[in-house]
């Protein structure tokens, strides 16, 4: 008894599995092979680079605070985060896409081979390379290990490692640029405030040099020897933030010159050796699925289609 509606649903499922299913489910297998045949290679070059710290502005910062100024420390702006969402910026894919016009248009056009570059930079054809450019490339920040893994996916491999080179660039020149306009920021608030402090510090010292002067035996006064105690502590004060001052200044000045790259590249970007696997086993299976699928529901559907009339004959 037990195993009547087992064999039943064997039986059942035998019935599906019809030659109608069978075709079904290998035209669906060589259609997906025939369409993933057609589709274009894609090379995937990787890169990974690891933003670096931005120097400490020597006190500046905290000096700043005293007369009510914040300065950002530029930290914030270093954090892998920000440099995915760089990666795939306009600002940066842009810039890519003007790089690659002009290289079509310089004759260099074999390494990439199958990239939808314009004739020319002005028009729909450049906004429509960044916004290509832009589903081919991703970003994914880690932050346990604050690097950023970037894939560049195009249709050659001189393409995938020219646009790649051309991504480790662009967020050199964009961040050089961005810690340059900063420093320039810092450079001029600090000459500023630089000016103030200096025409306090004399102010300060004057005070002192006229004090001794009316008063050269102030010691054997406390009155007079608390008064000097404190034209000294803000001589000492104002010296202090005169110092703190000359050093952001230096420091500022030398930050709006500097070149030097702000990202460590860990893993440089590399030639494709060969392309990306098309999944032809995966969607395979998938396909030959979807294939049994719709085959065993038209089945059903014929079944119950043929077992109406005669139910409705029997009934008769």
């Amino acid at each position: 008894m037990t195993d009547a509606p087992r064999l039943l649903r064997l039986g059942t499922v035998a019935k599906l599995l019809t030659r109608r299913t069978l075709a079904i489910a290998v035209g669906a297998i060589v259609a997906c092979e025939l369409f993933l045949a057609l589709q274009p290679q894609i090379f995937v070059s990787q890169l990974s680079v690891l933003p670096q710290a931005r120097r400490g502005s020597s006190g500046l910062s905290a000096v700043a605070a005293q007369f009510g100024v914040a300065i950002p420390a530029g930290e914030a702006g270093q954090s892998p985060s920000f440099f995915a969402e760089l990666a795939r910026s306009r600002a940066v894919l842009v810039s890519i896409a003007d790089t690659l016009i002009a290289h079509r248009a310089a004759g260099s056009s074999e390494a990439l081979r199958g990239i939808p570059i314009p004739d020319g930079p002005e028009g729909s054809g450049r906004e429509t390379l960044f916004r290509w450019l832009a589903r081919q490339v991703t970003a994914v920040p880690n932050q346990r290990t604050g690097t950023v893994a970037v894939q560049v996916r195009m249709p050659s491999a001189g393409g995938a490692l020219f646009v790649a080179d051309r991504m480790v660039d662009e967020l050199n020149r964009f961040n050089v640029e961005t810690r340059k306009s900063q420093a320039r920021e810092e450079r001029r608030f600090t000459e500023d405030r630089l000016e103030v402090a200096r025409d306090s510090l004399a102010v300060a010292e004057n005070r002192a040099r006229r004090f001794l002067e009316g008063n050269r035996d102030y010691s054997n006064s406390p009155r007079l020897a608390l008064e000097f105690e404190q034209l000294q502590r803000n001589v000492l004060l104002a010296q202090q933030v005169y110092g703190s001052l000359a050093q952001g200044l230096e420091q500022a000045r030398i930050e709006e010159v500097r070149e030097t790259p702000v990202i460590t590249v860990i893993d440089a970007p590399a030639r494709p050796e060969r392309p990306e696997g098309k999944g032809y086993v995966l969607f395979g299976i998938v396909a030959a699925l979807g294939g049994l699928l719709l085959g065993a529901v038209l089945e059903l559907g014929s079944a119950r289609a043929t077992a109406a009339p005669n139910s409705a004959r029997d009934l008769m």
